[in-house]
């Protein structure tokens, strides 16, 4: 459902957690609706701006807190899509950046202000940024300086040569372009 009310100037509503109801029970107050309405602003929040942008720009993320059945362990999981503009202009391209890395950092502090100590983070998403952005990757430096670990550098992955994004195309070269994340805190 969405985050906004139904005509709400808003941006994308590209973030959702899917999860197995089997496996983990959702433990944040996030209900399918407002009311009889199919919207809710629980357990999302909006993303930042720059002073300069219409609120049709505005981008939201989802976060909940989850239990694992089995283990009764406690984790958030975060689900973004920043903000997706790029730019020839270098200038341009560094204010962007600046943008996702803020978008980033209000989320997870956002978050980390709701956990309690020892309980785990999942941050996952499309952060519109990738390693050799000539601007920089600010959404991926931010959270490796909050103490998040790349799942990237895992000592088993798979198909890790081909990149994150295909613009809806069934075959793709092999070529390591990042724009979707998966990083976590806590989580040995």
């Amino acid at each position: 459902t969405p985050y906004v009310k139904p005509g709400t100037n808003h941006g994308t509503q590209g973030t959702r957690i899917l999860y197995d109801t089997r496996k983990f029970k959702l433990l944040s107050n996030c209900p399918e609706k407002t009311g009889t309405k199919n919207y809710n602003p629980s357990c999302s929040m909006n993303l930042p701006l720059r002073s300069s942008d219409s609120e049709s720009l505005r981008r939201s993320a989802a976060y909940a807190k989850f239990a694992n059945r089995k283990t009764g362990k406690r984790f958030w999981v975060v689900s973004v899509h920043l903000d997706d503009r790029h730019s020839s202009a270098l200038s341009s391209e560094k204010s962007y950046n600046a943008l996702r890395g803020r978008q980033a950092s209000a989320v997870y502090l956002k978050v980390n202000g709701l956990r309690k100590a020892g309980e785990e983070i999942i941050f996952a998403g499309d952060f519109n940024s990738w390693a050799t952005n000539r601007a920089g990757d600010a959404p991926h430096e931010y959270l490796v300086r909050q103490g998040f670990y790349d799942t990237v550098a895992a000592d088993t992955r798979i198909n890790i040569k081909y990149p994150t994004v295909n613009h809806f195309k069934t075959t793709v070269p092999a070529k390591r372009i990042r724009l979707d994340y998966v990083m976590v805190k806590g989580i040995k």
